[in-house]
């Protein structure tokens, strides 16, 4: 946003995903048209309880699995002019130091408990695997050799079942692949570029949800005892203990615009050449290259 521009000087982008050029107003216009809104009317918005607007919400996302993230930024010209990840390539932030990741099964807040993905099996799970790719725009070819790709990229590593393997791509499309390119971008023009994936698995719900979207913040913010998050999160005695790791190097990449601290081993910055990664778990660990197949199995896609 060049009206934001030399406001702020270091960014932690958690779990951002990438403004995809294709977003449109149609969303927001069939959800006013539900609540009964004409377009720009904002006295006649305010007057409609919340209430009303998380049912209509809702039902525009249960009508299609793809609207999941159907209100996001919409690159319209004026505030946003171009694509932020246009912006980050032509170096127009490279004053700015950056640090973004995600968590490894962010898709898993939305899906975990469908029933639809949760009965998938191997053989109706397959074509809906390239069911979901085709609503992409990716054809039956690439999507069978991509679905391929994570299967042996993740065997003896991770579960090969349809429902994960949908699972990750879901995690990738949406926002592991758009964070990548942006530390591609970003890497070039500024030396203080960091990427971190949490890992942690939230014992919620047998473990089914996994590392998913949000379960980060609890751990960033120390509110592991705040009831909205206490179900997510358990009562092991260790959550302090990697709770305080991440707020250290999140306040030392504030106060720095480097992460590094005596608690945690040395946290290189991102380069496309070893791509650097902090696992974040009961360990800090960083990873070289982590899940490098499936990102190249996106090169030409994303």
């Amino acid at each position: 946003m060049p009206a934001a521009k030399g406001l702020f000087r270091r960014i932690i982008a958690q779990s951002a995903p990438a403004i995809d050029p294709k977003v449109t107003k149609k969303p927001t216009k069939k959800i006013m048209r539900m609540l009964g809104v004409d377009t720009g009317d904002i006295n006649a918005l305010r007057k409609i309880s919340p209430e009303e607007i998380i049912n209509a919400q809702n039902t525009l996302l249960a009508e299609d699995p793809t609207n999941l993230l159907a209100f996001r930024p919409l690159i319209d010209g004026e505030t946003l002019p171009i694509h932020p990840l246009k912006a980050f390539q032509n170096g127009d932030c490279r004053d700015i130091d950056f640090m973004i990741g995600t968590n490894l099964e962010e898709a898993k807040l939305f899906t975990a408990l469908d029933p639809e993905i949760s009965k998938m099996s191997n053989i109706e799970g397959e074509k809906l695997l390239i069911g979901y790719l085709g609503r992409l725009g990716i054809d039956i070819t690439k999507s069978k050799a991509m679905i391929d790709t994570y299967k042996q990229a993740r065997e003896g590593k991770y579960s090969i079942e349809p429902k994960e393997i949908m699972n990750a791509l879901i995690t990738d499309y949406i926002f592991r692949i758009s964070t990548i390119r942006l530390l591609e971008a970003q890497s070039k023009h500024q030396s203080n570029t960091y990427n971190y994936l949490f890992t942690w698995p939230s014992p919620a719900f047998n473990g089914d949800l996994g590392a998913c979207h949000a379960l980060e913040l609890p751990f960033v913010f120390n509110t592991l005892n705040n009831p909205a998050f206490k179900e997510f999160v358990g009562k092991s005695p260790d959550l302090n203990a990697i709770s305080h790791k991440v707020m250290d190097a999140w306040i030392a990449f504030a106060r720095s615009g480097n992460p590094n601290y005596d608690g945690i081993p040395k946290w290189p910055s991102y380069d496309i050449e070893k791509r650097s990664t902090m696992l974040i778990d009961h360990e800090f660990k960083v990873a070289e290259k982590f899940l490098d197949k499936e990102r190249a199995a996106w090169e030409d896609i994303i």
